[in-house]
């Protein structure tokens, strides 16, 4: 491993420079500035060709065409995959279909909430680990990966503690939001029952993530297709054979969660997929929840504003008119599962940026990046010019409706627009989620949707646009995304520095006077054998001063006992190594040169003189060498440790049962006073539902599930 100090860390021009070199271990990390000056150039070509470097990067077509090769092998299965996973709830809200109108209502929104106040901050949550899990197994560090999925699971407990307090008032949100008592004590009982649901839905995604990480796409293609199946034929026993009705739907639910996390486990144990990045059981997953917390609080806000965002469209059409949500709901779909297919390769570009800036390539992890947009672009072109044409005949998938169809026909040339923002956008904000920069993108997606929706009302009723005005807010919140989106990648992002960042991360990245013991030249800073909790705490990164001490005190006991045999040395440090449970292959050259800057210490080293005399010739070469970005990780001692996560959990747990009293005792005496006199007409999507029911048709999932309408005739 070459030295960390020649690392450029100064922010330099993007179209100045192009990195040097592209090898998983690089001796240098340079930047080369080209001679412009003496090759007369107009200011317009000039300007052109900074453009061009900008935008993608100096390197071979060889490159590229891998590049592309791998993004498209990741890409094909995660649409898949994203696409089959959003049947899961949809197959709930058909079967529920057949038990009554009030059923099929109150299960379509006991997913809204499911989907608002659960599926949105955990997957948020989760976002973290796209950024954590890729570089450090990109890196050399990749036992720190089994560390973080530990962290991750943890923490997404906690999570779920809190969300169980929001599930189980999911009655008492209808109730403030106007709905039916009656529908919104059936949805209370649907979010309850799914609580039994989270933790395997947080081991579920965390070990996707986990496979990801590593670009292992196509066993959860298989896995979620499986899910899906299972998950038909549970509603068909409970539903449809038991008659369970409305409990048996989520019941349901709640079994295939578990056993897609047993299926996923028993995958990862059958084929040893854990042997590479897991170290075993630690406490240190208790350690370092500041930079998760970080990470993760800025994905949570990406996910939980595009949710909210969409569930008041749907409220915001339910007080144009009835058939103002069945439009919307058509046309959500179809945006839905266009953003689902291009999605699929916005992941898979994160997935390289992160496993390329682990592995010290910032000109791999740029050109991803380029190409994950054009992709993108391109992808959503082509679906976009595929439903184009038939936006006349498009509706009567989803419902036989007149009225509906015709509405959403004349917004889908809309939709074409938006849904390519859209698409580009997800290939945005999943490079940004490669690099660490869920923050910006929190705030991108505040700033324009917020300007979006405020636009979209004031079209759609100051303006009287109706559901025309309100698709063209969002649109401009889209472009508005975009760019803002587009200008931070293209400007404020460099990729060298990114490159430190995710050694820092991974807790591979040295200070140049660690680098010089050459016991450690090749070896990550978190070299632990199985007891990873007693090694943790002897971290370089964190107790760099220690280190250093002991170093010396084993070279100076080396060369006392045996200082005239380099040979033994050699040998002794190799079965060191050994004995570490972490024994890494080197490059040739790299090993070479090690052992000659050993022979040549050894020529000029002392004769064994005392162990003061050695710290006093070592500690000017330190002063001299300046050290860059000393991994800071927020350990805590054994005391601070059980005060802290002791007041995290007290505080989720103190939510909780706060959460039951209003449950138990303050939603049932404030019941009967909504009267269903007032709750009638208080939501135009139910009563778009209940009135779909009679026609034959019904609208699925309500508010944030995707509404998707389905023709009843055919079953």
């Amino acid at each position: 491993m070459g030295d960390y100090s020649r690392v450029s860390t100064n922010s330099k021009e993007h179209c100045n420079g192009t990195v040097a070199g592209n090898d998983p271990y690089p001796a240098e990390i340079d930047t080369a500035a080209p001679d412009d000056s003496s090759v007369k150039t107009h200011e317009g070509s000039r300007r052109n060709r900074c453009l061009c470097r900008c935008l993608f990067p100096d390197a071979p077509a060889s490159e590229y065409k891998k590049t592309l090769k791998e993004l498209c092998r990741l890409s094909w299965p995660l649409m898949l995959y994203l696409a089959a996973s959003m049947l899961f709830s949809m197959t709930s809200i058909i079967f529920t279909g057949h038990l009554g109108k009030e059923q099929i209502v109150a299960a379509s929104l006991g997913q809204s909430v499911i989907h608002v106040f659960w599926r949105a901050p955990m997957i948020g949550f989760a976002s973290g680990a796209d950024t954590l899990f890729t570089q450090t197994f990109g890196s050399t560090n990749k036992k720190r990966v089994g560390i973080m999925l530990q962290r991750f699971l943890v923490m997404s407990m906690l999570l779920a503690v809190c969300c169980w307090g929001i599930l189980l008032n999911t009655e008492g949100l209808l109730l403030l939001f106007g709905q039916d008592p009656r529908i919104a004590k059936l949805s209370g009982a649907y979010g309850m029952i799914f609580i039994a649901a989270t933790p395997a839905d947080v081991v579920v995604v965390q070990l996707m993530k986990y496979l990801e990480s590593q670009s292992i796409v196509r066993p959860l293609l298989i896995i979620t297709i499986i899910m899906g199946v299972l998950n038909v034929l549970l509603h068909f026993i409970t539903v449809s054979a038991l008659q369970f009705g409305l409990p048996g739907a989520v019941g349901a639910q709640v079994i295939t969660y578990y056993l897609g996390a047993f299926m996923i486990s028993g995958y990862i144990y059958k084929r040893r997929l854990y042997k590479l990045t897991w170290p075993g059981w630690s406490w240190d997953c208790l350690q370092e929840w500041g930079t998760i917390v970080k990470l993760s609080i800025g994905g949570m806000g990406i996910s939980t504003i595009e949710w909210w965002c969409f569930e008041a469209g749907f409220i915001i059409a339910g007080l144009y008119g009835i058939t103002e949500v069945g439009a919307h709901a058509v046309l959500f779909n179809i945006s839905s599962l266009t953003w689902c297919l291009a999605n699929g390769v916005g992941i898979g570009g994160s997935i390289l940026i992160g496993n390329s800036l682990g592995a010290k390539q910032p000109t791999t992890a740029r050109i991803t990046s380029c190409l994950t947009i054009i992709v993108t672009a391109i992808l959503s072109m082509i679906f976009v010019a595929f439903y184009l044409p038939l936006k006349d005949v498009l509706g009567y998938i989803f419902t036989k409706d007149t009225d509906v169809v015709q509405l959403a026909a004349s917004i889908v040339p809309i939709i074409a627009i938006s849904e390519v923002f859209d698409s580009v956008n997800g290939a945005f904000f999943c490079i940004l989620r490669g690099c660490g920069y869920q923050y910006v993108g929190a705030v991108v997606v505040l700033l324009g949707q917020s300007t979006g929706l405020v636009l979209g009302v004031a079209l759609m009723f100051t303006y009287d646009k109706g559901l025309k005005g309100l698709w063209l807010g969002m649109m401009a919140a889209l472009f508005i995304e975009n760019v803002m989106c587009m200008v931070f990648i293209s400007c404020f992002i460099n990729w060298d520095k990114e490159v430190i960042k995710a050694q820092k991360r991974a807790a591979v990245l040295p200070t140049t006077s660690e680098v010089d013991c050459k016991n450690d030249a090749e070896m990550p800073l978190e070299s632990m054998g199985d007891n990873v909790d007693e090694e943790a705490v002897k971290l370089p990164t964190t107790r760099d001063e220690d280190e250093r001490t002991s170093i010396r005190d084993e070279e100076v006991q080396v060369c006392q006992n045996d200082c005239h045999s380099d040979g033994e040395s050699n040998s002794r440090r190799h079965s060191e190594g050994e004995q570490s449970g972490f024994c890494q292959q080197e490059p040739e050259n790299t090993q070479d040169a090690v052992e000659e800057a050993e022979c040549g210490e050894e020529e000029t080293r002392p004769n064994c003189s005392s162990d003061d005399e050695k710290q006093d010739e070592a500690r000017p070469a330190e002063e001299e060498e300046p050290e860059i970005g000393v991994l800071t990780l927020d350990r805590l001692s054994f005391a601070q440790l059980i005060l802290r996560r002791g007041l995290a959990l007290f505080l989720c747990i103190s939510f909780l049962l706060a959460s039951v009293y209003v449950a138990v005792y303050v939603v049932p005496a404030v019941r009967p006073t909504f009267s269903e006199s007032m709750n009638a007409t208080a939501n135009s999507t139910s009563e778009y539902i209940t009135e779909s029911l009679n026609n034959g048709t019904y609208i699925v999932g309500g508010l944030g599930t995707g509404a998707l309408t389905v023709d009843l005739t055919e079953f």
